[in-house]
C-alpha cells in the first residue's frame, strides 16, 4: 500500500513540475496524515494549500519509521525538490528537518546544499538535521557554519548541535566559538564542551580557554554541602526579606 502511494506522489510531484505550480513543487506529501490522503483527489481539483503542504511534511518528519528504507529514499527525492525548488522558507526548512529522519543516499547532500541557502532559517535547520542524521561529513558541515557563517543565530544553532558530537573536531570548532567576541556564543560553547568533553570547569571562559588550548586548568572549587546549604538559606531569606 505505501508504494503504491509513493509511486502515485512520485507523478504526481513530476506533473506540478511540469505546470510550474505557484504554491511550489511536490505538495502532496500524504504518506502518513490519513486526513490527507483521503482529500488527495479533492484537494488536486483546488490546488494544494501552504498549511496542507506543511501539515503534510511535518507528517512525515514525526512518523519516519512508517516508511520502508525504499519509500524513505524515494519521499528524500521529493523533499529534496522542495529545498531546492521551493520559494517559501519555511516549507524549506520543514522540508529539510524532514529529512534529517530519513536515511538516504540524497540525504547527506541535499543537507549540505541546505547548510549553504541564503535563508538563515534554512542554514538552522540545516544545523539540527545534520547532527541528527550524524557521523564526520555532518560534523564537518555543522563546523563549517559555526566558523564562517555571518549569521549569529547560526552559528548559535551549529553550536548547540555540536553538543552531540563527542569528537575532536567539534572540539577545536568550539574553541573557535569560545573565543568569540559574542558572550550568548561563548556561553553555548561552554555548554556543549560540557557534553562533548565531559569536563566540569563550570561556566568559567577562561578555564575553558585553557583546556581547548591544551592546557589543564585549575578546577573551581566546589562548595560543600554545607556550604551549598548556608548559600540557598541565605538567598531565600533574602527572597522573603520585605522591599523598602
Amino acid at each position: 500500500m505505501h508504494d503504491t502511494r509513493v509511486k502515485y506522489l512520485l507523478c504526481f510531484a513530476f506533473c506540478i513540475a511540469l505546470a510550474g505550480c505557484a504554491d511550489g513543487p511536490f505538495a502532496e506529501l500524504a504518506i502518513v496524515n490519513p486526513y490527507y490522503r483521503s482529500e488527495w483527489r479533492k484537494d488536486e481539483a483546488l490546488g494544494p494549500t501552504f498549511h496542507a503542504q506543511l501539515a503534510e511534511v511535518r507528517a512525515i518528519r514525526q512518523n519516519p519509521g512508517t516508511l520502508s528504507p525504499d519509500e524513505q529514499s524515494r519521499v528524500v527525492q521529493l523533499l529534496a525538490n522542495i529545498v531546492h525548488e521551493s520559494p517559501n522558507t519555511i516549507l524549506r526548512s520543514e522540508a529539510v528537518l524532514a529529512i534529517g529522519e530519513l536515511a538516504s543516499s540524497q540525504t547527506l547532500p541535499t543537507l549540505e546544499y541546505a547548510a549553504a541557502a541564503d535563508e538563515p532559517d534554512v542554514r538552522i535547520a540545516a544545523c539540527k538535521a545534520l547532527a541528527r542524521q550524524g557521523g564526520p561529513a555532518a560534523l564537518a558541515a555543522i563546523a563549517n557554519l559555526v566558523e564562517t557563517d555571518t549569521d549569529l543565530d547560526v552559528r548559535l544553532a551549529g553550536t548547540t548541535e555540536l553538543a552531540k558530537f563527542q569528537d575532536q573536531r567539534a572540539v577545536q570548532t568550539l574553541a573557535v566559538a569560545l573565543n568569540d567576541k559574542d558572550p550568548a556564543l561563548q556561553h553555548q560553547a561552554v555548554q556543549s564542551l560540557k557534553s562533548v568533553t565531559g569536563q566540569h570547569y563550570g561556566d568559567s571562559i577562561p578555564a575553558w580557554r585553557e583546556y581547548v588550548a591544551g592546557r589543564t586548568p585549575t578546577r573551581p572549587n566546589q562548595p560543600s554541602v554545607a556550604e551549598r546549604m548556608l548559600r540557598s538559606g541565605s538567598e531565600l531569606l533574602e527572597l522573603a526579606s520585605p522591599r523598602s
